[in-house]
């Protein structure tokens, strides 16, 4: 009888898993950073982890890309930055094939500038005079942005490299503002002569075919036509 129960004792002993301990450490691996974003071109180092060192073997760890297009991954764990987009990035250890990801977004090469302002819409200046045109970059930057600047019609008004405009001759000319990524603005610059140059027309003077006695003065000043009517000489007729 007691031969019976030891059997049997030893038989539930034996049918149970093997539990284990609490304070056992649960292996794993882990990577840092968990996320990033680097620019086309650039590169960024991940870091893995295995803790505990002595529970898996030291056989390594194999890095992988989602998108290699994307991004790719070396065997060290440096990322590369290939096209925009977004790509995860897993280590796995060799033995038990624990793993760790990190979502790895890819940005374009540019700043990020989604706007550009000029300081004006519209001015005015002389024939020879100058004016200086400001350009805001939104978001503002702290690198160097190449700028276009443009004239409609070079014959009126003229612009530097660096947004000066020179009056040319009277008329009306449209000065463009371009990034490289297209984005525009405008500043529309209306010439005019100076008051050393005011020029005066003549029309519509009266004489004796003409049967009007009014002689009209058009002066072209600061850029605004002003018509004069010079009346006749009235003189009483004597008997």
């Amino acid at each position: 009888m007691n031969k019976l129960l030891s059997c049997m004792l030893l038989t539930v002993l034996f049918s149970f898993p093997a539990v284990l301990d609490a304070n056992e450490p649960i292996p794993r691996v882990t990577l840092a950073p968990s996320s990033t974003s680097i620019q086309v071109g650039n590169t960024v180092q991940l870091w893995a982890t295995i803790t505990p060192l002595d529970v898996i073997n030291n056989e390594g760890v194999i890095w992988s890309s989602s998108n290699t297009t994307v991004a790719t991954v070396s065997t060290s764990g440096l990322v590369s930055g290939i096209s925009v987009g977004d790509t995860t990035i897993t280590v796995k250890t060799k033995e038990g094939e624990h793993t760790a990801t990190c979502v790895v977004t890819v940005t374009s090469m540019d700043v990020g500038v989604i706007k550009v302002v000029l300081n004006k819409s519209t001015t005015s200046i002389q024939t020879g005079e100058t004016e200086q045109l400001f350009v805001t970059l939104i978001p503002p930057v702290d690198i160097y942005i190449p700028l276009a600047w443009i004239s409609s019609n070079a014959t009126i008004a003229t612009v530097s490299d660096f947004g000066l405009v020179t009056g040319i001759s009277v008329g009306t000319a449209i000065i463009t503002l371009k990034t490289e990524d297209g984005f525009t603005d405008t500043c529309v610059v209306t010439v005019f002569n100076n008051l050393d140059t005011i020029k005066e027309e003549e029309f519509g003077v009266g004489d004796e075919n003409s049967g009007s006695g009014c002689n009209n003065l058009n002066y072209v000043m600061l850029g605004f036509p002003i018509i004069f009517t010079i009346l006749p000489n009235i003189r009483k007729k004597q008997n």
